[in-house]
């Protein structure tokens, strides 16, 4: 039995990379789960490469991240070869993240849809993005999706959106870094040192707002500010984290004394490690953190010219604990169901 992932692996995300990470462990539990190795973005150009190179370090780490961490398919370097790998395998999954985004995907969209594919096909917790208000895409989506065995996304209004213009099931599933509990994620890190002597803040999209409110936060707590910046705007900001590969990224966030940020997985390792953060929407995707805030009671924690209320109220983990081991064994369910077992 051979079973395939299809996803963002290989983007220098720390959230792409993370799920990924996360979805193969769980999957591999169950039976032997590949990764689908093949890097849809990888085009050239002056300036990516230029990117690369500046980068080298950091991207050296996210490439030891994936060999030691995950099973990867041989390497495929067009989107032929990608199909055809894939309908030689027995089940794929396409997800998470935002696979079903075609501002990501481009012109490899149809691979992400998982078109033309033979095999047994699922999704598990895929995001559309911004496409969920794209009536063309979402007809083309639904067409594709009805050949599928089972769906789940990430997004309740994205569940909602394809049942009302189908007759399909939905499920909504959690992001594969929430279905480990804080201990599997604390393996990863060697360092057991925690001094809480730093405010993380990780930038999704560039946001004067936000950088404003870290600079006071960095005054009211007399903390130092380590920063993250998925934009690649803050450049000189960030040069501590230059270097930090997916595991430092996690052991930043267990060590801090708060969060600040408008990434999606900036929130989630936030939840996982209980901090006390402060969530900034994104301006083009705040649906996927709208919907885990609302799933955990934690609407309260955006931003909203609310900083000294929000530094005041703490967050009560005990309950949204619970919550998310609701959700986290729905989801685990789910999971079971691919390979037809159940779980208790």
């Amino acid at each position: 039995m051979k079973n395939l992932i299809l996803t963002f692996h290989r983007a220098k995300n720390y959230g792409a990379v993370l799920q990924a990470y996360a979805l193969s462990t769980i999957c591999n539990q169950y039976q032997y789960t590949e990764m689908l190795d093949y890097d849809f973005s990888n085009t050239k150009s002056i300036k990516k490469l230029l990117k690369k190179l500046f980068y080298f370090f950091r991207n050296k780490k996210f490439d030891g991240f994936l060999k030691k961490y995950m099973n990867l398919s041989k390497k495929i370097n067009t989107e032929e070869k990608a199909r055809e790998y894939i309908n030689k395998c027995d089940k794929v999954i396409v997800g998470s993240d935002q696979v079903w985004n075609t501002k990501i995907t481009r012109d490899s969209k149809d691979l992400f849809l998982l078109k033309n594919i033979l095999t047994e096909k699922y999704s598990y917790a895929a995001s559309l993005g911004d496409d969920c208000m794209n009536e063309l895409f979402l007809d083309e989506l639904i067409d594709s999706i009805k050949k599928y065995k089972m769906i789940s996304v990430r997004e309740q209004n994205s569940k909602e959106l394809i049942e009302k213009k189908s007759k399909l099931k939905v499920s909504v599933c959690l992001d594969p870094t929430l279905l480990l509990q804080e201990d599997k994620w604390q393996q990863l890190i060697k360092n057991e040192s925690r001094n809480l002597e730093k405010i993380v803040v990780y930038f999704a999209e560039q946001n004067d707002e936000m950088n404003k409110i870290s600079k006071l936060a960095s005054k009211v707590y007399n903390k130092k500010l380590i920063v993250f910046d998925a934009s690649n705007k803050t450049i000189f900001k960030k040069l501590k984290t230059l270097y930090y590969g997916p595991i430092e990224f996690i052991e930043s966030i267990r060590n801090s004394k708060l969060v600040i940020t408008n990434s999606f997985h900036g929130l989630a390792f936030s939840i996982i490690f209980k901090k006390q953060f402060i969530l900034f929407l994104n301006s083009n995707r705040s649906s996927r953190q709208t919907s885990l805030l609302k799933m955990l009671n934690l609407e309260d924690r955006i931003y909203s010219n609310n900083f000294q209320e929000l530094v005041n109220k703490k967050i009560d983990y005990s309950e949204v604990q619970k919550k998310l081991e609701e959700e986290r064994k729905k989801s685990l369910s789910y999971i079971s169901r691919i390979f037809g077992d159940d779980y208790e």
